[in-house]
């Protein structure tokens, strides 16, 4: 999931490696976020995930995009709360990120440039 970014292929080797920040993105440095799930994140081999958990995916909404969804990659960290604790507080949390940062990448799946959203850890608000 993320945002679909329309550009011409010699643009996207440029921005490759460019990281957007939360305002950027969303036009504030503090955006509204509501967790609404997650799940574990595991380790890449030759293009193949393994068993290997290396970390865990936020599902989030954002209100600044609409309720747009979006998934947050975080590496190294463990989740903040079970599934079942979001549901017991209503199925959505409101959470901010450190150091949210997304970039682009081109799914050859889908056929378009979209956004890959990566953060070193997630706060319960």
């Amino acid at each position: 999931m993320g945002r679909t970014i329309n550009v011409d292929k010699n643009i996207y080797n440029a921005l490759r490696a460019v990281r957007f920040t939360e305002l950027q993105l969303f036009g504030t440095d503090k955006p509204t976020m509501l967790l609404h799930d997650e799940e574990d994140l595991f380790e890449y081999v030759d293009g193949k995930a393994t068993e290997k958990v290396i970390g865990y995916k936020a599902k989030v909404l954002v209100a600044e995009a609409g309720m747009e969804p979006i998934i947050v990659k975080m590496e190294n960290v463990k989740p903040v709360l079970t599934k079942e604790q979001i549901q017991e507080r209503g199925g959505l949390v409101k959470v901010r990120f450190k150091s949210l940062t997304a970039k682009t990448y081109f799914s050859d799946r889908e056929k378009e440039y979209k956004l890959s959203y990566r953060a070193e850890g997630l706060e319960v608000l």
